[in-house]
């Protein structure tokens, strides 16, 4: 048993040869010598290696073979496989830039209708609004602190909100004016 597992491999015969060659005796061409034992028919030991050693060359060829067929056989499934894994790659690249495409849609009108972060109005958008205008018009409708307030002639300068800490109250307090 130990040498089945861990014994040499004879060498591999050559694949351009008849794959069903006549039994070789391992034995150098002697008959096997059966030893009486007790127990009934018991075998030599260099016999019983010398068929171990050659089963193991039939199976290490018999692997190598499988191997051989499967490359065969996946050989022009590959090529198909192959073009069906690149439709599916680019199913799924069309599908991704859609959605980048729909996001950035979505950021820009957003940004057209004053939001402080287009990101998050582009978040708060449903995925399915046919109109996205009218969409965000009704998120500036339910959260007006996300868009900027458009002032009157003054461009939103006289912003009365009451916040002293923003850049028209500390310049005009820098000049010398009241506010």
């Amino acid at each position: 048993m130990a040498e089945e597992a861990g014994g040499p491999n004879p060498p591999t015969p050559n694949l351009g040869q008849d794959p069903n060659p006549a039994p070789q005796n391992p034995t150098g061409g002697q008959d096997p010598k059966p030893v009486e034992q007790t127990g009934g028919k018991s075998y030599d030991e260099e016999y019983v290696k010398g068929l171990r050693s050659e089963a193991a060359g039939y199976r290490t060829q018999l692997r190598e073979l499988q191997d051989k067929v499967k490359a065969f056989e996946d050989k022009d499934k590959s090529e198909l496989q192959k073009a069906a894994d690149a439709l599916k790659a680019s199913a799924t690249e069309k599908e991704q830039l859609q959605a980048k495409l729909r996001e950035n849609e979505i950021a820009l009108a957003a940004v057209k209708h004053n939001a402080i972060h287009p990101e998050v109005v582009a978040r708060m958008v449903p995925a399915d609004a046919q109109n996205i205008d009218n969409a965000i018009t009704d998120l500036k409708k339910q959260y007006p602190a996300l868009f900027k307030k458009v002032g009157g002639a003054d461009g939103g300068a006289g912003d009365e909100s009451g916040d002293d800490f923003n850049m028209n109250h500390l310049l005009r307090r820098a000049a010398g004016y009241r506010s």
